[in-house]
């Protein structure tokens, strides 16, 4: 059984990501004895250039604190532009999809920005779609709103491919308490944002880009 654990829509909100953190965790208790294999990825929209600190570090801060939280990887579309991806790449382990930069994941799962008619073994799209289905091997996901989680469970029989087992949308409860790991990580990314802003208005520096 596979799970697959999917976000959307973060534009920036550092402060909702260690409360995110917390129910992703719980999430994951809750389906830890019937699931095989997870993935946790973002589907786009993770930052905003006119919600600090994204402008600032170039989209590149929320995607900075889903590494932290175990994401597999993000949607970066639209998000980071070539040179801005290029200097994450190396400092993050989730991957980075957009167009031009598909990936395979654990072995088994492919994720694209946009897929083919039909594929040889699971491939993820990684853009939002009008509705939930698996078909030609492809899953499609769909799209939700900030603050909402996105579950799909699904199984592989040897001769029908996958199929959807379960799937189910969960807002994060109000009275979530934040994680004070990922509080940690978001304290640090807007501090380096906020060094970065300083030095850019120094004359004569060229700052270090966060």
């Amino acid at each position: 059984m596979l799970t697959v654990i999917y976000t959307m829509g973060l534009r920036g909100d550092l402060d909702l990501l260690p409360r995110l953190y917390t129910f992703l965790q719980a999430l994951r208790r809750t389906h830890q004895r019937d699931t095989e294999d997870w993935l946790l990825l973002d589907l786009g929209g993770s930052c905003d250039p006119d919600v600090w600190p994204c402008g600032i570090t170039e989209g590149r801060s929320t995607l900075i604190v889903l590494d932290a939280m175990g994401y597999d990887a993000a949607n970066v579309e639209g998000v980071l532009s070539q040179a801005s991806r290029d200097k994450l790449v190396g400092q993050v382990a989730l991957a980075l999809i957009d167009s031009a930069h598909p990936a395979a994941l654990k072995g088994r799962y492919t994720l694209v920005h946009e897929a083919a008619d039909k594929a040889n073994d699971l491939t993820i799209v990684v853009t939002p779609n009008n509705s939930l289905n698996v078909e030609q091997q492809i899953l499609r996901l769909p799209a939700l709103t900030r603050g909402e989680i996105g579950q799909v469970q699904l199984a592989q029989h040897p001769q029908d491919g996958w199929h959807i087992v379960e799937s189910a949308t969960h807002p994060i409860p109000p009275e979530t308490i934040p994680d004070s790991v990922i509080s940690g990580v978001v304290d640090y990314v807007r501090d380096e944002a906020r060094y970065y802003e300083k030095r850019q208005r120094e004359p004569g520096n060229t700052p270090r880009n966060p």
